[in-house]
C-alpha cells in the first residue's frame, strides 16, 4: 500500500491541468461547507434546545397537575397522592388565573401564579416606606422596576368569586426574570394568603400543583403513573408536553436546515467524482505505462482511491476546523443574537457533540468513497495500448 500512497499523494500535488486544479478546490471547499454547516446547524440546535430545557425546568416545575373544574378534593389529600408516586420529589400547590394589569394607563395581559408566603422579594426590606395594596412581583418586560421605583402602583383586574371581574389596586415589588420571553412577559406572581383574599376566601384553595421530579427527563413517565393514580378528573402536563409546539418548530427548524445542508454535500459529491474523472483522464497514459509494468488492477484502483481519500479528507479536516472555531468564537463573542420575542431566549450557545461530529466526517468519507466508484473503475479497467496510442 506504500506504493500507491506515495504515488496518489505525487498525482495530487504535482502535474495537475489548472481546470484539474479548479475542480480539486471546488471538491474541497464542498465538502468542507457542507460539513461545516452541518456542524453549526447541529450545534446551534442543540444549544438552543438544551437553554430552552434549562430555563423552563430552572423556573417551573417538572409536571402540572390542575383539574377540570369538576373534581374539588381537599389539597393535602391530592398532594398526598401526587408524593406517593413513584418519581415525584415535591410537590407545591399553586394557582394559574387570568387577569390583566393595568400600569400607567397601559393594560396588559397576565397569568396570575401564586406562590408560598415565604417567597422573597414581596417586602421591600429596610425601606421603612409602606405601600398599598397587595405586593406582586410581575415578569420584568411587563414592567421594568429598575425605571421606577419599589412599590410601583398598579391594578389588578381578574375573575371575581361570583363569575364577574373584579379589580384591586396592587403595588410593583419586585421583578421576575426567567430569560424566556413567554413567562417574563406575563407572569405575575402573588402571595398564596393574598390570592385567598383576593377571591374572599379565608385558605389559600389551589387549583394547580407545581410537581418535580427525581429526573426531568423522565418527567413523561411520572406522568402516566400520575394520570393513572389520580384518574379522569384531572389534567397532568409534564414540562416537555406544555412546550410541545416550541419544540415541534425547534424540530422542525432543524429538519429543514438538515436538508439544505445535505443539498450542498450531494453537490460536493458530484464534484468529487469530476475531479476524479478528469485525473483519470489527465493520468491514462501513466496508467498504460504502471500496466506494461506490471501494475495489476488492485494497485491501479488504490492509487485514484487513495487520491480520492486525499481529496475528501482535506475537505473533511477543513470543515470540520472551520465547524468547530465558528462555534468557539460565536460562543466567546456572542456572534449570533436571536429576536427575543421569536426565539424565548436571550442568548444562545452552541453545543457541539463530538458523536454527530465523528458520525457526520464518517458518513461524507463514506459517501466520498461511493462518488469515487465510477472514475476508479475506468481507472482499472484502462488498457495499456489505447492509451499509449492516446499519448
Amino acid at each position: 500500500m506504500l506504493f500507491e500512497l506515495k504515488l496518489a499523494w505525487k498525482y495530487f500535488r504535482t502535474g495537475r491541468s489548472r481546470l484539474v486544479r479548479f475542480t480539486s478546490m471546488v471538491a474541497v471547499v464542498g465538502i468542507a461547507v457542507g460539513l461545516a454547516s452541518f456542524i453549526i446547524a447541529q450545534s446551534l440546535s442543540n444549544g438552543f434546545a438544551q437553554g430552552i430545557g434549562d430555563k423552563i425546568l430552572s423556573n417551573t416545575g417538572h409536571i402540572i397537575v390542575s383539574d377540570y373544574g369538576k373534581v374539588r378534593a381537599a389539597q393535602g389529600l391530592v398532594a398526598a397522592r401526587i408524593r406517593s408516586a413513584e418519581g415525584v420529589e415535591l410537590v407545591k400547590p399553586t394557582t394559574f388565573e387570568p387577569a390583566a394589569l393595568l400600569i400607567d394607563g397601559v393594560l396588559s395581559y397576565a397569568v396570575l401564579r401564586a406562590v408560598e408566603d415565604g417567597t422573597p422579594g414581596f417586602v421591600h426590606e429596610g425601606s421603612g416606606e409602606q405601600h398599598s395594596g397587595l405586593p406582586l412581583i410581575v415578569g420584568k418586560r411587563l414592567f421594568d422596576l429598575r425605571k421606577k421605583d419599589p412599590g410601583a402602583e398598579a391594578l389588578l383586574v381578574f375573575s371575581g368569586s361570583e363569575g364577574g371581574s373584579s379589580q384591586v389596586a396592587v403595588n410593583i415589588a419586585g421583578n421576575l426574570e426567567t430569560g424566556l420571553y413567554e413567562y417574563d412577559s406575563t407572569w405575575v406572581e402573588i402571595r398564596q394568603t393574598d390570592f385567598a383574599r383576593l377571591k374572599g376566601n379565608d385558605t389559600f384553595s389551589p387549583t394547580a400543583y407545581t410537581v418535580f421530579v427525581e429526573d426531568p427527563y423522565s418527567s413523561d413517565k411520572v406522568a402516566a403513573r400520575l394520570r393513572k393514580k389520580l384518574g379522569a378528573g384531572y389534567e397532568v402536563i409534564d414540562w416537555r408536553e406544555a412546550n410541545k409546539p416550541l419544540f415541534s418548530a425547534l424540530a422542525l427548524e432543524r429538519q429543514v436546515a438538515l436538508w439544505i445542508i445535505a443539498l450542498i454535500v450531494i453537490v460536493a459529491l458530484l464534484n468529487i467524482t469530476t475531479t476524479l474523472s478528469l485525473l483519470v483522464k489527465e493520468r491514462l497514459p501513466d496508467i498504460a505505462i504502471l500496466r506494461t509494468c506490471g501494475a495489476n488492477t488492485r494497485k491501479l484502483a488504490a492509487v485514484f482511491l487513495v487520491e480520492g481519500w486525499i481529496l475528501s479528507l482535506s475537505g473533511i479536516i477543513l470543515g470540520t476546523c472551520a465547524g468547530l472555531v465558528f462555534c468557539f468564537a460565536a460562543n466567546n463573542f456572542r456572534l449570533i443574537s436571536l429576536p427575543q420575542e421569536v426565539y424565548s431566549l436571550n442568548s444562545v450557545s452552541f453545543a457541539v457533540d463530538p458523536t454527530s461530529v465523528a458520525a457526520a466526517s464518517a458518513i461524507t468519507l463514506g459517501l466520498c468513497t461511493l462518488a469515487m466508484a465510477v472514475p476508479v473503475a475506468r481507472a482499472a479497467r484502462a488498457k495499456p495500448l489505447e492509451n499509449l496510442r492516446l499519448k
